[in-house]
């Protein structure tokens, strides 16, 4: 496992501010304990959030205090507590200690207040952080999955052992509907689809290498976006392409004819 990535899936942040579920948890805390920079990001996110509140935290405005000290008993009645022999004595408290006590119950409350907020704000940005990742993730794979192709489609064009046939359409219009491109070194065939429509749900077009006047299957067509690399085939004097049912025919079905093409030579 790739540590850094796993500590840039977000999966800390939902840790530290209890997002993840228990699995998610249990899994972080036992490799927090073998690799000491889980262990150390996790420490610094915790800090990060604490000087934040610290930082951000919002003064007690003066009016609550004076509120807050008209309604504690300061001053009204002493405390009565039992000594050693059982007799009572009276317990008078220093005001100013009174008044430093009710000043730091308001500020926890106030920083209590504070820090459940910002945890809140936090939390939804840390959503839509890990969503926003997610997208750029998707995205990064589609965009290196098409120059992937792109790159393996200018191999095979510019390769002098790869023959280029153009298959023309026979029912509709004599315009190209896919090409294909295959070595006559490795044997290799690889389909290019250009004009062929979306075949039904029920249906899969398959491609046909017609050898010494005979027909052999070179493969049924599957989902790919651009390049297509089916059955390998030799001595081919011309390939079709049919519409069969899905999973393809053991032998072409002439009547479903949608393209075809020679072998230039």
């Amino acid at each position: 496992m790739d540590i850094q990535e796993y500590i840039k899936s977000g999966i800390v942040e939902s840790y530290v501010l209890g997002l993840a579920d228990p699995e998610e948890r249990a899994t972080l805390e036992r490799m927090r304990a073998l690799y000491p920079e889980l262990n150390a990001a996790i420490l610094d996110f915790e800090q990060e959030l604490e000087v934040a509140a610290r930082k951000n935290a919002v003064p007690v405005d003066g009016g609550v205090k004076e509120q807050l000290f008209k309604k504690l008993p300061f001053g009204q009645q002493p405390a009565i507590a039992a000594d050693t022999a059982g007799n009572k004595k009276v317990i008078r408290f220093s005001k100013p200690l009174a008044a430093a006590a009710a000043v730091l119950i308001i500020a926890s409350v106030g920083y209590n207040i504070y820090a459940y907020q910002r945890v809140k704000i936090l939390e939804r940005e840390n959503k839509d952080l890990a969503m926003e990742r997610s997208q750029l993730y998707t995205q990064n794979g589609t965009l290196r999955t098409k120059a992937e192709e792109l790159n393996t489609g200018l191999q095979l064009f510019s390769d002098p052992a790869s023959l280029k046939i153009a298959l023309t359409g026979i029912k509709e219009t004599a315009s190209t509907k896919a090409v294909v491109i295959w070595n006559k070194t490795n044997k290799e065939v690889h389909l290019m689809i250009k004009g062929l429509p979306v075949p039904p749900r029920d249906k899969q077009y398959q491609l046909w290498a017609l050898v010494n006047g005979t027909p052999v299957d070179a493969g049924v067509i599957g989902d790919c976006a651009t390049f297509c690399l089916l059955k390998p085939v030799d001595n081919a004097q011309a390939f079709a392409i049919t519409l069969e049912k899905a999973g393809g025919n053991p032998t072409p079905s002439l009547d479903q004819l949608q393209a075809m093409g020679k072998v230039p030579g």
